[in-house]
């Protein structure tokens, strides 16, 4: 795995992210629009019908004649049922938008998940990259292995002092050679 990569991978990831959660509010704020409408045309209906309840009212009042009264009734009626569709219409595209936020809710979550997890990969990796770094250098070469247990160093320094002139060893052994 490359740094370099991982860290255009999270990049991205944000920027989708970003980007998904803005298509997220703005889906949230047509679903409210959608929601205010249907409570407008729901609203329109009901004005409607008590227009018609009036009209009726005038009829048995005599200030309408039947004939005028019919023909205001037929398209009122019509307003009405006019109304009345376009509200259902407008409920049925609400529950569709409600279908469209909880998918761009998904996308968002996976986007949060996509971008924490290669993070967390990054920060391994740079965690990798920071010890591999502090290992052991023999002869100026960077051993491309992880760090010498205790035993082994131990090793190592017995096997260079018994490799040691005798003159130029100073003091006794630390431990005692197996």
């Amino acid at each position: 795995m490359n740094l370099d990569k991982s860290d255009v991978k999270i990049g991205v990831a944000h920027e989708l992210g970003c980007r998904l959660d803005d298509l997220l509010e703005g889906a949230s704020k047509d679903l409210w629009r959608m929601e205010g409408a249907i409570q407008g045309l729901q609203a329109a209906a009901s004005a409607i019908e008590q227009i018609i309840k009036q009209v009726d009212q005038e009829v048995d009042s005599g200030k309408l004649e039947l004939e005028q009264a019919s023909f205001l009734k037929r398209y009122m009626i019509r307003c009405h049922q006019v109304t009345v569709s376009l509200a259902a219409k407008t409920e049925n595209n609400r529950i569709a938008q409600g279908g469209r936020l909880a998918a761009l809710g998904q996308a968002v979550q996976v986007a949060k998940k996509f971008h924490s997890e290669e993070k967390q990969k990054a920060e391994t990796l740079r965690v990798s990259l920071r010890e591999k770094s502090t290992l052991e250098t023999v002869e100026g070469e960077i051993e491309d292995r992880p760090p010498l247990s205790m035993k082994a160093r131990r090793q190592l320094e017995d096997a260079a002092e018994d490799a040691a002139p005798k003159g130029e060893q100073k003091g006794p052994k630390k431990r005692p050679k197996k």
